[in-house]
């Protein structure tokens, strides 16, 4: 355990190192520190990708990024103003890290379906073109992925692989609890945050359910935290417009369903004066960024967005949308929608895909299940958020009439706008909770603080502040506990990966699960398991796929031949 705690402060050290390649800043405090990691994992997630074109992200190239990652700060540490304040972020988001992760379990099913076999695949490979061919899943695969494969070195081993979504939502939860004792005195923003890191450890308190979409959605609450925080229309500064861009461009890489993301942004070009500001570095990066992303896909699967079929190109070879082969971006895009639209549940079996996702068909068993389930899970954050805006309300019969603008009521509405739009969104076309639970989230929380604001005065700050900092202690405490009793309670399990979350089946060979090696034309063309592969030799599938051919039509490449 002491490895993991290890690793797990190491592992916050190089998002923060690196974080000083995109965002410079003099006389940290420790919400800036946070501020760069989150910037520091978006440059690593670049770096993996670009180098993955011409190298698998294998050991010996983690190895040598990681002792560059040491010379260069043994070079440039005293260019690291307060360096006490990087070591107790450090501590802190370590040890909330090794907290969550030790003796905890991953994403199941799809961290052993396809997230930790491509990451397999790109610490083995270079770019695989068709690989969507041997996966459907593999062509809608989070960046996130590569950033854990960039984590697989010889200190932290396999097992680094685990740490990045770990250590960004530690990061999260530091960084929200310094963002609520800076702004005691901008009592709207602060109760918006609190809120949000409220949710955080209610929805977000497992590690085994992140899977790739809580990192996502952390990096969609930051784009609208930084937009409330720093969004003035009558001043509107370039840094703010690059920082939201580039945090909604990650977000959008992690998960699709988070591009509303990008009208952010957007917005606070529409109030620039200086427009031509727009053409710099960081906005390149940007661009360059999503060009990379795009690419990648295209050689993946066929589609500059898998599985949106209009951006699919049924000319490339590796590409075919006939419904008989599983890469087909037309039939898994029905088969998405209506297995998040309640597939599995419904009671007439005589409707097809499209049949069913037409017509609202879907609506009724959406309801009682999801639909159930989703605010089953809501109900308790909505009471909790009703019963803190009445202790924060001011209900004294002398109440002082201001007539004054309310706190960023532009801002607000902006940032509710989006969030009633990615809601609608979600709602018609993926209504899993996964998908959307931010959208769901921030459009409850600026409904109820919009309308609080509106009707209502505060308390004094005294008693607003210590009411904050109850519940914030409160909830940390719980936070704490609920994990301690898990660990106590797994502590006498002693599995193969112990104490760490399983990346191995339970059946393994030399650290990897045993799979059967397909060959075609003398070549290993992929590893065929008969579960789910997990991080095993790659690229491996559980799928059969002997309809792979070499043809006009529909071919399958591996740079790398083994």
């Amino acid at each position: 355990m002491l490895t993991l705690l290890f690793n797990s402060l190491l592992s916050s050290f190089i998002l923060i190192f690196f974080g000083f390649f995109l965002k410079k800043k003099k006389n940290l405090e420790i919400v800036d520190i946070c501020e760069i990691a989150f910037f520091g994992a978006i440059f690593l997630s670049f770096a993996s990708i670009t180098l993955n074109f011409i190298l698998p992200i294998n050991e010996v190239l983690s190895n040598i990024i990681f002792i560059s990652l040491i010379i260069l700060f043994i070079l440039s540490y005293k260019n690291f103003y307060n360096l006490k304040n990087i070591c107790i972020t450090i501590l802190c988001t370590g040890c909330f890290t090794a907290l969550i992760l030790t003796l905890d379990n991953i994403y199941r099913p799809d961290a052993g379906l396809y997230h930790l076999p491509y990451t397999s695949i790109v610490n083995e490979n270079n770019i695989i073109i068709g690989l969507a061919n041997i996966h459907f899943r593999f062509g809608h695969i989070s960046i996130i992925q590569y950033l854990n494969a960039i984590f697989n070195n010889e200190v932290l081993g396999r097992h680094g692989i685990l740490l990045p979504a770990a250590t960004i939502f530690s990061f999260f939860l530091v960084y929200l609890i310094q963002e609520i004792k800076n702004s005691f005195d901008k009592k709207i923003f602060c109760t918006f945050v609190f809120l949000i890191f409220t949710y955080t450890l209610y929805g977000y308190n497992r590690y085994s359910e992140f899977g790739n979409d809580a990192t996502a959605h952390i990096y969609l609450f930051l784009v609208f935290i930084f937009f409330f925080k720093e969004f003035d229309k009558k001043n509107i500064k370039i840094n703010l417009i690059n920082k939201l861009l580039l945090l909604s461009i990650f977000s959008f890489l992690q998960k699709t369903t988070m591009l509303i993301g990008i009208i952010i942004p957007l917005y606070c070009y529409f109030f620039l004066k200086d427009k031509i500001k727009v053409i710099n570095f960081t906005n390149f990066f940007s661009f360059l960024f999503v060009l990379i992303w795009l690419i990648k896909n295209i050689l993946i699967s066929g589609c500059l967005i898998y599985p949106i079929s209009i951006t699919c190109f049924d000319k490339l070879n590796w590409y075919s949308n006939e419904k008989n082969y599983q890469i087909s971006a037309t039939y898994q895009s029905l088969e998405n929608e209506s297995w998040s639209k309640g597939w599995p549940d419904k009671k007439d079996n005589k409707l097809n895909f499209d049949e069913y996702n037409k017509n609202f068909n879907w609506i009724e068993t959406w309801i009682l299940n999801h639909g159930y389930q989703i605010l089953k899970k809501l109900s308790l954050f909505i009471i909790f958020i009703f019963i803190f805006l009445y202790l924060i309300r001011n209900n004294t019969r002398n109440k002082i009439k201001n007539n004054k603008k309310k706190e960023n009521e532009n801002g607000i509405l902006i940032l509710l706008w989006t969030g009633i739009i990615g809601t609608v969104l979600w709602f018609f076309r993926f209504p899993t909770y996964r998908y959307g639970s931010s959208y769901i989230v921030l459009t409850i929380i600026l409904i109820s603080i919009y309308y609080f604001q509106k009707k209502n005065e505060f308390i004094d700050s005294i008693k607003f502040k210590k009411k904050i900092l109850f519940f914030m202690i409160l909830f940390l405490t719980l936070f704490t506990l609920k994990h301690s009793v898990r660990i106590i309670k797994n502590y006498s399990l002693k599995y193969y990966d112990y104490p760490w979350p399983r990346i191995y089946g339970n059946n393994f060979e030399n650290y990897k699960d045993k799979s059967r090696p397909v060959f075609k034309d003398g070549k290993i063309i992929y590893y065929k398991s008969n579960t789910i592969c997990m991080y095993s030799d790659s690229p491996c599938t559980h799928f059969d796929i002997s309809n792979i051919k070499y043809n006009e039509k529909f071919i399958f490449k591996i740079f790398n031949i083994k």
